[in-house]
């Protein structure tokens, strides 16, 4: 149980340092408003999309930073729609929702990877913000990284040093056509991931930060397993969850939203600047029912 007395206190003397991140995953292009059918299948109550998720940001970037906080905000992939079923894909909405949101970086998920190298080069080109993914190689050459692509970030938030690096779940070549799988190579996630996390505190990260596209189970298993990861933002098979995964191995947390925007993931870290460590952490996810949010 985390005592926000002690934090409201230690705050207040300078020494810790509140960083809120701000998330989600497998959108799906779905940056219109939609009909709530699993809460109601006869009378679904309205979910606000683009509109009420860039509300929700708003009203939390002004409300953190007021009080000295930093924000992140973060995707873990699949947010353009289409793929699986057809040939088209939802992408020029999500750019702009995505621009007009701020965000701070995107894990690539599989509905990206299957535009083809060259869609989404133009996606990166497109957006103001980096695509990450750790694992992922040219199939013409395993040990380069493909040029729109960022193995990992450096952030200086307040004088605390945030590392964000990414994954995509090495098994997406199962569900891309076979054309494609020459274009891409994958190496594997938990070993990358320990590089990665180790490169990252060998740099000075005081908080690791991993945006992953590979699922729940991975996810669970990858936390209880690398102790460098402090935090993973999940994605991939659109499971959302109602409160934080905390490793009973090594207390890393573990986050994920619902799908196709229907709720956004607030998690607010307190870091501790003299012990060199995180203090304190609450999570919740965030309804974007137009109902909570407000029609306007």
């Amino acid at each position: 149980m985390i005592n926000f007395l002690l934090l409201a206190f230690l705050l207040n003397v300078g020494d810790t340092v509140a960083i809120t991140i701000l998330h989600t995953n497998t959108i799906h292009g779905a940056v219109e408003p939609q009909p709530a059918t699993w809460i109601n299948p006869d009378f679904p109550p309205p979910v606000g999309g683009a509109d009420a998720a860039l509300a929700v940001i708003d009203s939390v970037r002004k409300e953190v930073t007021s009080s000295g906080g930093k924000v992140l905000l973060l995707d873990a992939g699949e947010a353009v729609g289409g793929g699986p079923v057809g040939a088209w894909f939802v992408v020029d909405p999500v750019v702009d929702f995505m621009n007009r949101a701020g965000y701070t970086a995107m894990e690539i998920g599989v509905r990206e990877l299957m535009m083809g190298p060259d869609s989404l080069a133009l996606f990166r080109k497109n957006v103001s913000f980096p695509l990450l993914a750790s694992n992922l190689r040219l199939g013409s050459d395993t040990l380069r990284s493909p040029d729109y692509v960022s193995r990992y970030l450096m952030l200086d938030l307040d004088g605390v040093k945030v590392g964000v690096f990414g994954l995509v779940s090495e098994a997406s070549f199962i569900f891309m056509p076979f054309w494609m799988r020459d274009d891409y190579f994958f190496t594997k996630e938990v070993e990358t991931a320990r590089q990665m996390a180790r490169k990252l505190k060998d740099e000075g990260a005081d908080i690791v930060v991993a945006v992953t596209h590979i699922g729940m189970a991975r996810d669970t298993m990858l936390i209880d397993s690398v102790p460098e990861i402090d935090v993973i933002v999940g994605g991939f098979d659109g499971r959302g969850i109602r409160e934080a995964y905390e490793s009973p191995f090594t207390h890393g947390i573990v986050i994920r939203t619902y799908e196709r925007l229907t709720s956004i993931g607030r998690l607010d870290l307190f870091y501790d600047k003299n012990a060199h460590t995180i203090v304190g952490y609450k999570w919740r996810s965030i309804s974007l029912s137009l109902e909570e949010v407000g029609e306007d």
